[in-house]
């Protein structure tokens, strides 16, 4: 899936993060799936957003216990902020989509 306008990605993102929330916040990995992207790519825009105060990330630790063993991961979780909500409309506005 390509683009035609620049900010036509953050406003599929910012969508995808309203409508996929229920709650507990979107992970890069269920918003990869959504959009039909790789996850590396998405993670990318995920901490870019972050950055720009669109998104609240959050950590969430993950303990996996297999073959006697525990193991740790830790994922994030994105939710949309005000500014990003103000954001996504303003771009559906004014975006032709």
């Amino acid at each position: 899936m390509t683009y035609s306008q620049p900010n036509e990605l953050k406003y599929r993102v910012l969508k995808a993060v309203e409508e996929l929330d229920g709650g507990t916040g979107v992970t890069s990995g269920e918003l990869a799936e959504e959009l039909g992207k790789k996850q590396e790519n998405i993670s990318k825009q995920l901490l870019r957003y972050n950055r720009q105060g669109l998104l609240s990330r959050e950590k969430e630790d993950l303990k996996n216990v297999r073959d006697g063993r525990v193991y740790r991961n830790r994922r994030y979780r994105y939710d949309l902020t005000r500014k990003g909500r103000k954001r996504k409309d303003y771009l559906f506005d004014n975006l032709d989509l």
